[in-house]
């Protein structure tokens, strides 16, 4: 076996009536430990809209198959760690909140004015 690797990006909804862009990127590589020590693996992925609101994972992953002469040879394990995180900027709308669907009331938005990222 041999490491793998991959790259991509993708502009998604062109065209959006407000103007605003999509983007999903992600990048992987893979490769072998050495003889019967299985697989290592990451990754990395970004979705972002128009520098508004953004998602970023990054990931780690193991994989090994059993050998031809073990007696679990038709078995593979594996394991993964992944992270998430995301975020949003504070537009203008954040400090006059819209109450009943309706009517601007003129006061910050405690969901949109609070913490913008998390992990």
């Amino acid at each position: 076996e041999r490491s793998k690797a991959l790259a991509s990006h993708s502009m998604l909804y062109n065209g959006l009536s407000d103007g605003s862009d999509i983007g999903l990127s992600a990048a992987a590589f893979s490769t072998p430990l050495g003889t019967d020590r299985g697989v290592l693996g990451v990754s990395w992925q970004q979705l972002s809209l128009s520098g508004v609101y953004s998602e970023k994972t990054v990931g780690l992953a193991w994989g090994y198959r059993f050998p031809e002469r073990s007696p679990y040879r038709k078995f593979s394990v594996g394991a993964a760690l992944k992270y998430l995180n995301h975020g949003f900027s504070r537009l203008d709308e954040a400090y006059n909140a819209v109450e009943n669907d309706i009517l601007q009331n003129g006061n910050a938005d405690p969901l949109l004015t609070g913490s913008n990222s998390s992990s």
